[in-house]
């Protein structure tokens, strides 16, 4: 895993710095570094501390990438790199997106899924996206959500939600650390 995680983190990287011609095309960027108490994946605890877990993204038109790490501060180990590829459409109120995801695992065989969701733009933004597992696990996972978004003074918002996953014979969540 170590060895595809530099070269991933080394394009995205090339991809924040291209060129000034990025910024003449509709191209939407995304870059965050979030720190967690624990990683929980679809329920499972993965982790027994804090964990910092970087993210950056580009698209274009309807297709794009997404590539997410993790670092445990307990192990002071990077033992996740997941590689997302996507592609995004909305007619009216509906949305659909469909993409593959690499899954680059230290301590666990790498395994892929592809997923696709759909989102609806009324009340409670009502959403589901089923992911199914190509490689090692071999089984799927279904995640439903609702949620609505606050306005508050000062440019804030209030955000609430919820989401419920369903697990279908997916052996990959098995992972669940102790």
């Amino acid at each position: 895993m170590k060895g595809f995680a530099k070269w991933v983190w080394m394009i995205a990287a090339l991809s924040l710095f291209a060129p000034a011609a990025w910024a003449e095309v509709d191209t939407e960027g995304y870059a965050s570094v979030d720190i967690f108490s624990n990683y929980v994946w679809r329920g499972q605890k993965l982790s027994e501390e804090w964990v910092i877990q970087p993210a950056v993204g580009i698209a274009y038109g309807g297709f794009g990438t997404y590539l997410w790490a993790n670092y445990d501060t307990d192990t002071q180990e990077h033992n996740e790199t997941d590689l997302t590829l996507f592609y995004s459409h909305a007619v009216d109120k509906l949305s659909i997106e469909g993409g593959y995801v690499y899954y680059a695992l230290d301590g666990y065989e790498d395994t892929q899924e592809v997923y696709l969701a759909v989102g609806y733009d009324t009340l409670l933004n009502p959403s589901a996206t089923f992911f199914y597992d190509v490689d090692q696990g071999d089984g799927g996972f279904l995640i439903i959500a609702v949620g609505h978004s606050f306005d508050l003074p000062r440019e804030m918002a209030l955000n609430l939600g919820a989401s419920v996953g369903i697990n279908f014979e997916n052996e990959v969540m098995g992972l669940d650390a102790e």
